[in-house]
């Protein structure tokens, strides 16, 4: 499984890398601090990860759901993710901060969701600028789940029922802990 996992993160950089134009969230807010924190060289060490998976990415990582025609996957155009331990350093401290901030700023975000269970706080926003039909759609995503804060940002034509889903699946051990968002659900 960490074969695959370390498969998949290699690729995606790759991918990343060779084609940056994918690389693109409708927030300008979001991505500004997303490339802040792709450019910290010691992100990792203080951290903070980030997770970039364009549309192509998705497709190679679940072929299953890339065949099916009315998939989610094949409705998103982009996934971020940036998961920060906020016992770990000042650093991520502040990314923290800067990402709640984002989270609850009016004008660009408006809140969809927000709901505790089993002590994680699960956000949805949706963005202000993309609420008409038959465009890209854009979601912030917070799941804090101490010590572990994920946030993300999902592009794409889903509804946001779909992005609900994708929190709302369990987990078959009853004692794990989510601290991310079931992507078999895309």
């Amino acid at each position: 499984m960490k074969k695959i996992t370390l498969f998949s993160v290699a690729t995606a950089a790759l991918f990343i890398f060779l084609f940056p134009t994918q690389a693109s969230a409708q927030s300008e807010d979001f991505l500004n601090i997303f490339k802040k924190i792709q450019a910290q060289e010691t992100a990792v060490q203080n951290g903070v990860e980030t997770v970039l998976l364009p549309n192509e990415m998705l497709k190679i990582v679940m072929p299953k759901q890339a065949g099916k025609t009315q998939s989610v996957i094949n409705r998103t155009h982009t996934f971020y993710q940036i998961k920060i331990n906020s016992h770990r350093s000042n650093y991520a401290k502040e990314r923290l901060a800067e990402l709640a901030t984002l989270s609850h700023y009016d004008r660009a975000y408006t809140l969809y969701v927000k709901s505790s269970a089993d002590n994680i706080n699960y956000e949805i926003y949706q963005s202000v600028k993309n609420h008409k039909n038959n465009k890209k759609k854009e979601y912030l995503i917070r799941i804090d789940n101490q010590p572990f804060v994920s946030f993300f940002n999902i592009v794409g034509y889903i509804t946001p029922v779909e992005v609900l889903n994708l929190i709302l699946q369990k987990s078959p051990d009853p004692e794990a802990k989510t601290d991310s968002l079931d992507l078999t659900m895309l």
